[in-house]
């Protein structure tokens, strides 16, 4: 197919360099968000080894520099009267893909990343609930965390912030290193 003003391919048989910037881009993109290449010590998001995983709990296993973070948190809203527990972490690539099919099934993409995308894919990733069930923005753990969740290096994204795009009161991920 011919598009006006474009020439589809050089002297050399090569596409133009306007396409083959556009493929680098892509490629960038990707190996940005962890698509394409590797993470920390040549490992992938949502391909993980056991080795690097700490069990919280028989719903959680978090990135072992995440763990103490996470457990001294939990201990902390505990003395506050608040009981977090952490209702999904790590999650391998086939359940991203799985969570991505669900909620992409339901219309709502953007509440579940783009697999091999997700924090959750490197274990830095928490959704919790609380004493009353699922975590909503008026829930007692969703206040606990918004006052102390920074001194545990855990921040809720801006996407799942009451405005964000995909508001998620439960979703939390660890950044310290």
């Amino acid at each position: 197919m011919r598009v006006p003003g474009v020439r589809q391919r050089s002297r050399t048989g090569r596409p133009p360099r306007s396409i083959r910037l556009g493929v680098v881009a892509v490629a960038l993109t990707l190996a940005a968000t962890g698509c394409l290449a590797p993470g920390p010590n040549g490992l992938r998001n949502g391909f993980l080894p056991d080795s690097v995983l700490s069990t919280v709990n028989a719903s959680c296993r978090i990135w072992q520099p995440a763990a103490p973070s996470l457990l001294w948190m939990m201990a902390s809203a505990i003395v506050d009267g608040v009981d977090l527990q952490p209702e999904s972490c790590y999650r391998t690539f086939a359940e991203q893909v799985a969570v991505r099919n669900y909620w992409c099934g339901l219309g709502l993409c953007q509440f579940a990343a783009v697999p091999g995308t997700s924090t959750h894919g490197w274990g830095k990733a928490v959704d919790f609930r609380d004493q009353n069930g699922a975590l909503t923005f008026q829930s007692p753990g969703y206040a606990w965390l918004q006052a102390h969740a920074y001194f545990f290096c855990f921040h809720h994204p801006a996407f799942a912030e009451p405005n964000g795009v995909a508001p998620e009161p439960w979703h939390w991920e660890w950044n310290c290193g």
